[in-house]
């Protein structure tokens, strides 16, 4: 009997182990976009969710339809059953700032690339789960 019990508490233990890790987000690149209604090339930024975290923006590219940024976004305790990813394309205007469009998916261990079609063109991003 002692030992059976032993050995529902070890599996309880081990069902309730979160694993977690760390995501790193990089290589965000915009192709073919446009800004407002007029046509205007848009000055461009990206902002950047894990697991529903809040990671902040990238720098903004003005007068760019094809931007590239630097930036990396990296997201630490990220449980392997919250491993999600938002990025957001917002075109920056004087007034209200342009959405151009939201990519969010489930994001898997490993290193991978991915695109997203946007209102008009499309957000390209590379991200790693180890």
């Amino acid at each position: 009997m002692a030992s059976s019990f032993t050995l529902g508490v070890f599996l309880l233990s081990a069902l309730a182990t979160v694993h977690c890790g760390t995501v790193k987000v990089w290589g965000l690149r915009g192709s073919g976009l446009n800004g407002d209604a007029a046509g205007n090339q848009p000055d461009c930024y990206v902002r950047v969710w894990c697991a529903g975290r809040d990671g902040g923006q990238t720098y903004i590219i003005d007068n760019n339809r094809n931007p590239s940024w630097s930036s990396v976004f990296t997201f630490t305790d990220v449980a392997e059953s919250a491993a999600s990813l938002k990025l957001e394309l917002w075109d920056k205007d004087l007034k209200y700032n342009d959405h151009l469009g939201t990519c969010s998916h489930s994001i898997s261990h490993g290193s991978h690339w991915g695109q997203c079609s946007m209102k008009k063109g499309s957000l390209s991003y590379s991200y790693s789960f180890e």
